[in-house]
């Protein structure tokens, strides 16, 4: 017999079957020793088999051990038997007898041959079920192996995939021989081998998509917290950002839409919709069903109710009921969507959830000091009066009968953005009436003039010098005017005074 073609053999199993030598040496070793307990006829023999991988030679040892009464003359020796082999031996011994595979009849060789087979078989079946369950949830690359009515066979690589008509996209067409992009949804091991079925429909697709295409998804950067999909139709997708100087939205979306639409050519123009999550459950559903403008979100136990205008409720709903779907997946909770005139036919109080917006405050009037007058003694006892410490400051003040403050219950979000151009509007015209009429650069704080002659001394009193500072930083404290006024706006009223 020629041993190293044997040898040959088993190391092409081992590198066609993806198992290791290991495994290929043990199922020759089993297989070899049923084969020669089929050929005596005893189940119950003891046999070792020796395998030198080195020189390729294979010897069947048979083992019978030496005892005092014989039982089984084909299992056991007595020490007569043992003096008529020639050899030498006491009872408890062992002796070794090698077997002629050569010999061995043509059920042994059967035997032997199914037996490796099924070793071989199992061993590549747990490889595969090891290697395949932990890839579930992930996306591979396959090759189309054949269509049939109800499923196709996709080739990935080490076995064949099943994909059935459910997990098929109903957007594409299939053909043998194409390349697609699967995710392994589940790995069953059963007694005919192991199964892996795949799917083209499952939202996993497109997250991995998106990670293969977004590095900040990849990196741990952005983070994909909800995805719910509808194959062939639509995507809602809720990401946020783990760093506040990274907009998560638009890392997703790309320059110029690059990134998105190579998800989206991939899905064959599936429309995705990408929005920035909230751990708000009420906040999280108004922006699952964007675009549709929300009136209100009320929790009523386990559910939602939602509450959008009359003419906004079928945009809300979507075409056969896609988008409230897609924002219960979202949600993981139920969500009942109900016109404005639905909800209150209902006796819904949806008006008390609604976002309360609170009251401008009105800025308080800054009172305006009267310049003050200094009046200072010289040697020559002659009062002399400085020019007076101009102030530049701002009133701002605001009448009643000019902005009526409406309440906080009266308050709406529409009515909000006109109250903000009422409060600036009046805060302009405020600035207008109270603009002290001097140049643009005599903006600065000018410090008292005091009249005097050649021969005169200007002297402060105490009390004069802390008057001083203390309109010196009534002016400090009253720059911010200037920081806020854009003057040049009013360069028409500097005009008029000239």
């Amino acid at each position: 017999m020629n041993f190293k073609k044997i040898m040959a053999a088993l190391q092409a199993i081992e590198k066609d079957r993806m198992i290791t030598k290991e495994i290929v040496m043990e199922a020759l070793e089993e297989s070899l020793t049923k084969a020669f307990r089929k050929q005596i006829g005893r189940p119950e023999a003891t046999v070792r088999v020796d395998i030198n991988e080195k020189t390729g030679e294979i010897k069947i040892i048979h083992l019978r051990p030496v005892v005092e009464e014989v039982i089984d003359a084909e299992l056991e020796l007595d020490l007569n038997d043992v003096e008529e082999l020639g050899l030498t031996a006491n009872v408890g011994d062992v002796l070794e007898f090698e077997a002629d595979i050569e010999e061995f009849s043509r059920a042994a060789v059967i035997l032997a041959k199914h037996v490796m087979k099924q070793k071989i078989r199992e061993a590549e079946k747990l490889a595969i079920y090891e290697e395949y369950v932990d890839y579930v949830g992930d996306m591979v690359s396959g090759v189309i192996e054949s269509i049939e009515p109800r499923f196709l066979i996709v080739n990935l690589g080490k076995t064949m995939a099943l994909m059935s008509i459910s997990n098929q996209n109903p957007l594409e067409k299939y053909y043998e021989g194409q390349r697609i992009n699967v995710i392994i949804t589940e790995v069953l091991r059963e007694t005919k081998g192991v199964q892996v079925l795949v799917s083209r429909t499952d939202a996993t697709l497109v997250k991995r998509l998106f990670e293969k295409e977004v590095p900040e998804i990849y990196e741990g950067i952005v983070e994909i917290k909800a995805i719910a999909r509808d194959a062939g139709e639509r995507t809602k997708m809720a990401v946020v950002s783990h760093n506040p100087n990274v907009d998560a939205i638009g890392a997703c979306i790309g320059p110029k839409r690059k990134r998105v639409q190579a998800v989206i050519d991939e899905l064959l123009g599936e429309k995705i919709d990408i929005f920035e999550w909230k751990d708000d459950i009420k906040q999280l559903i108004e922006n699952a069903l964007s675009p549709a403008p929300i009136v209100a979100v009320v929790e009523n136990g386990k559910d939602i109710i939602v509450v959008v205008e009359d003419e906004h409720l079928s945009q809300a709903i979507g075409k056969k009921g896609k988008n409230a779907r897609l924002a219960v997946k979202m949600a993981n909770r139920k969500v009942d969507i109900k016109s404005v005139s639905d909800a209150e036919k209902l006796g819904i109080n949806y008006k008390s959830v609604l976002e309360e917006v609170e009251t401008p405050q009105i800025i308080e009037e800054i009172i305006v000091e009267e310049p003050v007058v200094e009046t200072i003694e010289v040697d020559s006892n002659q009062e002399i009066v400085a020019e007076p410490i101009e102030e530049i400051v701002e009133e701002v003040a605001f009448e009643e009968e000019k902005i009526a403050i409406k309440s906080k219950e009266e308050i709406k979000k529409d009515d909000v953005s006109d109250l903000l151009r009422q409060v600036q509007k009046a805060k302009k015209e405020a600035a207008k009436k109270s603009k002290p009429k001097v140049e643009k650069e005599e903006r600065k704080i000018r410090t008292p003039l005091v009249a005097t002659s050649k021969n005169t001394t200007a002297i402060y009193s105490d009390e004069e010098l802390e008057e001083i500072e203390r309109l010196q930083e009534i002016e400090e404290q009253k720059s911010w005017i200037y920081d806020d006024t854009d003057f040049d706006e009013y360069d028409e009223y500097y005009d008029d005074y000239e």
